[in-house]
């Protein structure tokens, strides 16, 4: 298999469902209109195409009907502002947007004062609108050759500082394999999709690895709410699902409340990843889902994005670990010179698979600050344990350095974590003239807990678990935290 496209292709006659809030689409049903779309889209000489939807079968049209025509889907999401969209847009120098009726009439009104032409297509009524007709089609910064490049993502790191990601066909497949072969995945298993497809961890472990295997594809019924979502694996019989670590904790929370008995006993996985995770919340909800298994997962946009996998079994140990590499990805820990290191030292984790991306769309400084020779710079500092394990310590761009010692914030919040009045925590540097930097924590409190003795458990937790280096100068309670679109405490 060469392309994206032939992962559905293969499967024009299956009879497996895509099944939506509304409707039921089988595999035949959703290929015969990915072709018909494809003959309405206006083809230009340009490569890249926004798709600009939320999740559904109209966003997996647009997917296969823009490789259809051998050109390059850009993933755009519906939960940035307009003028984020527009951004993203004329960066990656899209000819075409594909939208709904919903955000068509927001999108054109920014779009036609471009200053080059664009076309903006309705999937809903597959119409097309030519804007800026007196412009002309602005040439690429980055030519890409669609036989090779699958798609386009936009990064969801913490900074306010987004890269588009280049992912290849051929990375993307090879992940999509490992990704199914590392939890056992077949034709028979159903999917329920939460979180947005347009976010590598969905796009590819879970949509496209779904539709790889031809296996039944559920899309959520609404926006996550613990009830619905439990609703959905029992109405459907889901086998899977994947989640952010923050939709974990309320549903531990919400279960261990909550009367009702939910028959969920077809789900084997719950997947999660994108952020640390408490390792003791980890423990109490295995435990809560009788028969599931908590699969943590490491992985990053640039890597298309599986690394590694982590099976938590009943009666586990729990250690932090976020598992073993994934089926034909090598793994280095690396000192900041450079030189790999030994089992059990922490350094720089560089990774290297087919699954690499190509390059950053129009950033080529920014390719080669994270690619030397093939391997992957992931920015996050870690070590194997003596068994190959994989464990996660923090990221190096966030690195504090006070009195010449560098402090990872992340060991510092996860520890902060731990306390019962905590909902989120971002530490950050502040700058002394004596010590250069300091870590100050700004808390964010659970609603629901109490908030008396917050600041004790805090400090207690800290003296408890930390060196003194790394105690925090500050604990400031605020109000509200700014996060990225996939739920990271941005930094």
């Amino acid at each position: 298999m060469d392309n994206i496209f032939e992962v559905l292709k293969q499967h024009k006659g299956n009879k497996k469902s895509i099944i939506t809030p509304d409707e039921k689409f089988t595999y035949p049903q959703l290929f015969n209109e990915v072709m018909i779309l494809s003959k309405t889209l206006p083809k230009e000489e340009h490569s890249n195409i926004g798709i600009y939807l939320p999740n559904g079968v109209m966003f997996l049209k647009a997917l296969f009907a823009i490789q259809a025509i051998h050109k390059i889907p850009v993933l755009l999401t519906v939960l940035e502002t307009i003028d984020q969209v527009c951004e993203s847009i004329d960066f990656t120098d899209q000819y075409m947007v594909i939208t709904d009726t919903a955000h068509y009439a927001s999108l054109k009104e920014k779009l036609v004062k471009s200053d080059s032409k664009k076309y903006i297509y309705n999937i809903d009524n597959d119409e097309s609108e030519l804007l800026n007709a007196h412009g002309v089609f602005k040439l690429p910064k980055d030519t890409l050759n669609p036989d090779e490049v699958a798609a386009i993502l936009k990064t969801s790191g913490t900074t306010d500082n987004p890269k588009y990601v280049i992912l290849t066909h051929k990375g993307l497949i090879f992940n999509i394999q490992a990704h199914i072969n590392s939890l056992f995945l077949t034709k028979d298993d159903v999917t329920l999709i939460q979180l947005p497809m347009c976010f590598g961890y969905c796009f590819s472990s879970q949509t496209l690895a779904h539709i790889f295997l031809g296996a039944t594809i559920s899309f959520a019924s609404t926006s996550f709410t613990p009830d619905v979502f439990l609703n959905d694996i029992e109405r459907h019989n889901v086998t899977n699902s994947t989640v952010v670590p923050s939709m974990l904790s309320i549903l531990d929370r919400y279960m261990s409340k909550q009367s009702k008995i939910y028959q969920i006993e077809s789900l084997r996985y719950l997947c999660f990843g994108g952020a640390k995770t408490n390792i003791s919340l980890i423990k109490e909800f295995s435990n809560r889902l009788s028969h599931a298994k908590l699969v943590q997962t490491y992985g990053l946009t640039e890597h298309s994005p599986r690394i590694t996998t982590r099976i938590y079994e009943k009666n586990d140990q729990y250690t932090e670990d976020v598992g073993f590499a994934l089926a034909g990805i090598e793994i280095q820990i690396r000192n900041g010179s450079g030189k790999q290191l030994t089992d059990e030292k922490a350094g720089e984790i560089w990774v290297k698979s087919p699954s690499v991306m190509l390059r950053y769309y129009a950033n080529p400084t920014a390719t080669m600050r994270i690619i030397k020779n093939k391997w992957l710079d992931t920015g996050d500092i870690g070590y194997f344990d003596k068994d190959k394990r994989l464990y996660i310590t923090g990221r190096k761009k966030n690195i504090i350095i006070r009195s010449g010692i560098n402090i990872n914030p992340e060991a510092i919040e996860n520890c902060i974590m731990q306390a019962s009045c905590v909902n989120r925590v971002q530490v950050i540097g502040e700058e002394h003239s004596v010590y250069g930097e300091n870590p100050v924590a700004n808390v964010l409190l659970d609603p629901l807990a109490n908030h008396k003795d917050a600041r004790e458990e805090i400090l207690k937790l800290c003296k408890e678990q930390l060196p003194t280096h790394m105690l925090p100068y500050k604990i400031q309670f605020v109000d509200s935290l700014s996060m990225t679109i996939t739920g990271k405490v941005k930094r």
